[in-house]
């Protein structure tokens, strides 16, 4: 060998032994341990780890164009990866209805090899598919059934057991809403919250100890959610006395005793019997961990009792509830053996009341009906959304032209060639005068179907307690439809953390995108500060809706007096930048409601039930409600709409008529999912809480095309105590 080739092979082999200057590997994870509920805000967690000596700039693509079916959103986000660091970047996407796979590419500069699933890739891009979940529904959960989150159940006994539930219902049908999933939680996905836990009936923290949301921002985050109407479950295990140490202490509605043992034949006995689960035979008498519960407070919400305690204890929190359990969930599901047992487990940690019972109020049931005629949800948003938008012209200027027409390509056409003796340019002629028509109507149509963009909107503002001193809490669903005669490009950014959705309620079809199916591009420097990039095709409309939730200072602040030999009296202050309207409060336990009228922004206004003022909520209740903007459309039918969603829910939430006691299959569902999804607020008509609800003109917080000419339907909501 010569001593060039040695030279050669030598820096060969230098340059094989060392190390990379950087590289990518890369994990993903869709939803909850690979499930999600469907249409719900589903978490895609992005891992990236550098094992290079140098950083790299990865930018990330997540398309989801197989989970929506008409207009996409497209993710993109941007990301640097230091060398040795590992990097997690997680994304918000809809959950879809079905099976499906999102597809995500991978970009680097420089360029470095990209790890994945075993493969590399060595040009620094490739596309990978992120599967669903190859198990029960390809992965899904329905929206209406009962969905459980649970967190540091390593060993997936809480996850696996909970799928073997099937709730009792006493309406004999609706094996949905029996359903029961356990859907494993990532700790990460919690600094999401509430976005990351849409569709969640409870989250269940199995035996936490003092790490457990040591972090300030993680552990407001999940304490907004249940504020919002969450539900947070503690288990405890072998961490149980350190509870009073941890971060959550401040907020559990119990102390922990000294941990003894219990017959699970006892405590799967008193768990059946609270959920109304009929078992057949007795759990096994094994002994499972037991902790005595002592409530903080002298008449805690929910405290069931048993021969050896509170079987659990409630904390009323916000408009949520935290909940300790006085037995080790997971012990308790390791030894039962009958569906009824798992049941009764089951309806404990989901936080939803079982079996599912009609709990009639006669004097809050109504019919949502207009002229006789049954309205059904999305109807109603899909015509609101598009008022004004796609306005067909005048008949008699539509007959006219036709008619003009008519004589211009015939008789005159005729009369004129026939006159100069040349009618053999009549097909010259014709086409001339057909091309004419066609540019002059091309042309009119910019004003004879719309003059500008337009902005139809229906957003619901709840507002909320935080459950800590000095903490309010606004939640805002926006609906908007975008509309432009000529086609237009619009960049929506948000004052509060937001994620985009699918434009429907949840448990409906798409209220739908009308003539475009262009992708929304959604850019931002995380998952709750969107920028979103939408495309409004001619004369085309796009419906986005968006989730908005976070701490606010500007609030309605609601005073209760208690009068002993009569009914309260509530004050009301104004502190939002807007006036509120036909401002009502509901008194279901009361049976009436007060009526305040007009507050003006910074005003204040008191009633209470006894006044005459007072009136009990019945079929004219929405009358109020009637308004006209000065664009001079009518939305009386849109504001009653958005009302009957929050006094009606449990009374059959499309409208349909009742023609027995029990509503229909339909009906049932569609209203849990409502109730979940925040739409609807039927729990709220319970536990001695009453609702504040009025409307405005504007949302309380700048929204995108909010000063575009359209419809704004607002409608703002506040539960609260009455004690």
């Amino acid at each position: 060998m010569t001593l060039r080739a040695a030279v050669l092979v030598g820096a060969l082999l230098a340059a094989l032994s060392t190390p990379a200057l950087a590289d990518i590997d890369v994990t993903v994870e869709l939803g909850h341990g690979g499930r999600w509920i469907d249409q719900a805000t589903t978490p895609v967690e992005v891992v990236l780890r550098n094992s290079g000596t140098e950083p790299v700039a990865v930018t990330l693509r997540l398309t989801e164009a197989n989970l929506v079916a008409a207009g996409d959103m497209r993710h993109a986000r941007q990301v640097l990866v230091g060398a040795s660091v590992i990097r997690r970047t997680t994304f918000l996407v809809p959950g879809p209805q079905m099976s499906a796979s999102l597809s995500l590419t991978i970009e680097t500069s420089p360029t470095v090899t990209i790890h994945h699933g075993g493969r590399s890739f060595d040009r620094g891009r490739t596309t990978i598919s992120v599967e669903a979940d190859s198990g029960v529904d390809g992965g899904t959960v329905a929206y209406a059934a009962r969905a459980v989150g649970v967190v540091r159940d390593r060993k997936g006994v809480l996850t696996s057991r909970l799928e073997q539930a099937t709730l009792s219902t006493s309406i004999g049908y609706g094996t949905v809403l029996g359903e029961v999933h356990g859907l494993a939680v990532a700790e990460d996905v919690l600094a999401h919250a509430p976005f990351s836990l849409d569709g969640l009936d409870s989250l269940v923290v199995v035996d936490p100890d003092p790490t457990f949301l040591e972090d300030p921002a993680h552990r407001d985050a999940v304490l907004d959610w249940v504020a919002l109407g969450g539900v947070l479950v503690v288990s405890p295990g072998g961490n149980a006395g350190s509870l009073i140490a941890g971060p959550l202490a401040p907020y559990l509605p119990a102390r922990v005793g000294d941990t003894a043992t219990r017959s699970a034949t006892a405590v799967l006995r008193d768990a059946c019997s609270f959920a109304g689960e009929k078992a057949e035979k007795s759990a096994p008498g094994v002994p499972i961990p037991w902790y005595p519960l002592v409530p903080v407070e002298a008449e805690p919400l929910l405290a069931p009792k048993t021969a050896a305690g509170p079987l659990f204890v409630d904390r009323a929190f916000g408009n949520g509830r935290i909940r300790v359990l006085a037995f080790d969930a997971r012990a308790a599901l390791s030894v039962a053996q009958e569906r009824a047992h798992v049941g009764g487990v089951a309806a404990i940690v989901s936080g939803r009341p079982s079996p599912l019972v009609e709990t009639p109020r006669e004097h809050l049931e109504t019919q949502f009906d207009w002229n006789h005629q049954q309205v059904n949800v999305d109807d109603v948003v899909r015509d609101s959304l598009r008022s004004g938008a796609f306005e067909p012209p005048a008949l008699l200027l539509v007959l006219l032209c036709l008619g003009l027409y008519v004589v211009v390509v015939g008789p005159l056409d005729w009369f004129v060639l026939k006159r100069l003796k040349k009618q053999r340019l009549t097909t010259v002629t014709f086409a001339i005068a057909v091309a004419g028509f066609t540019t002059l109507a091309y042309g009119a149509s910019f004003l004879v179907f719309s003059s500008g963009s337009i902005v139809n909107r229906m957003v619901i503002v709840d507002l909320a307690s935080g459950g800590r001193d000095g903490r309010e809490l606004m939640r805002i669903q926006d609906l908007a439809g975008f509309y432009s005669p000529h086609g237009a490009d619009r960049t929506l950014t948000y004052d509060l953390p937001a994620v985009l959705g699918e434009p429907s309620f949840p448990g409906g079809m798409d209220i739908g995108d009308v003539g475009t199916t262009l992708p929304i591009q959604i850019t931002g420097p995380d998952a709750t500060t969107p920028e979103a990039y939408v495309q409004v095709a001619f004369r085309s409309q796009r419906v986005v809706r968006t989730a908005l939730a976070g701490p606010t200072g500007r609030t309605v602040g609601i005073e209760v007096e208690a009068r002993p030999d009569a009914a309260p009296v509530i004050r009301v202050d104004n502190g939002l930048p807007t006036a509120l309207y036909d401002v009502t409060i509901l008194l279901p336990d009361l049976g009436g409601a007060i009526q305040l009228g007009t507050i003006e922004s910074g005003g204040r206004a008191e009633g209470n039930a006894d006044d005459d003022g007072g009136s009990a909520p019945g079929r004219s209740w929405h009358r109020g409600l009637q308004v006209t903007l000065p664009s001079g459309h009518t939305q009386q039918e849109a504001y009653g709409f958005l009302a009957y969603l929050t006094r009606s829910s449990r009374s059959g939430i499309d409208g349909r008529r009742r023609k027995s006691q029990r509503r229909s299959h339909l009906d049932l569902i569609r209203e849990v999912a409502l109730d979940k999804g925040g739409i609807g607020l039927g729990g709220a008509l319970r536990d001695g809480r009453a609702i504040l609800l009025a409307r405005a003109t504007r949302a309380p917080v700048a929204l995108p095309g909010d000063t575009d000419e359209g419809l704004t339907t607002v409608i703002v909501r506040k539960e609260f105590d009455l004690q």
